[in-house]
């Protein structure tokens, strides 16, 4: 198998660096691969539009529902609901 990478050129004074991707090797999203090897704690949504300068350590209830719509556009009431109370 080959492995995406990218290095810089090696000699005197430089150093090697290997950047690979597992992009390449993942055929599956991080919530599917989760519950495939049946992790306990998987990786969820996180509602990109509602981090900010002034929510950057924000502590409290889930945001509401139309923070998620940019990560989610179909996402289900029912959704929403286990997203909020599973952060309670």
């Amino acid at each position: 198998m080959h492995w995406p990478s990218h290095s810089t050129g090696c000699g005197p004074g430089k150093f090697q660096i290997n950047i690979c991707d597992s992009y390449a090797i993942l055929t599956k999203s991080l919530k599917a691969l989760s519950k495939d090897f049946k992790v306990e704690h998987y990786k969820s949504v996180f509602p990109h539009s509602f981090a900010n300068e002034k929510t950057l350590f924000y502590i409290g209830e889930t945001p509401n529902i139309e923070y998620y719509i940019d990560v989610i556009p179909s996402i289900l009431d029912s959704e929403y609901k286990a997203l909020y109370y599973s952060n309670r």
